[in-house]
């Protein structure tokens, strides 16, 4: 679980972790192109949120991404008995 506050953490974020790009070549695996297309694919709906990788049981694939907004940690929070503003 990480929380993302902006675009650039996100694009960070979805590149290392979830692309796992951070120590392969990203040109032997994916072009800019293709990679562009699957980071909006995968946008936000807003920031700050919450992203966690819901594993997937494929070794092909990275898991499923699940975004957590505001609206949806106040939601928790009540279920827990803490007052969010």
């Amino acid at each position: 679980m990480k929380l993302i506050t902006n675009e650039y953490e996100y694009r960070s974020w979805f590149i290392n972790d979830f692309l796992s790009l951070d120590n392969e070549p990203a040109s032997l695996i994916l072009s800019l192109d293709e990679i562009e297309i699957e980071i909006q694919a995968a946008f936000p709906e807003e920031f700050p949120c919450m992203v966690t990788l819901i594993p997937s049981q494929s070794l092909y694939s990275s898991g499923t991404i699940q975004y957590y907004y505001r609206k949806d940690l106040i939601t928790i929070g009540g279920f827990l008995g803490l007052t969010l503003k």
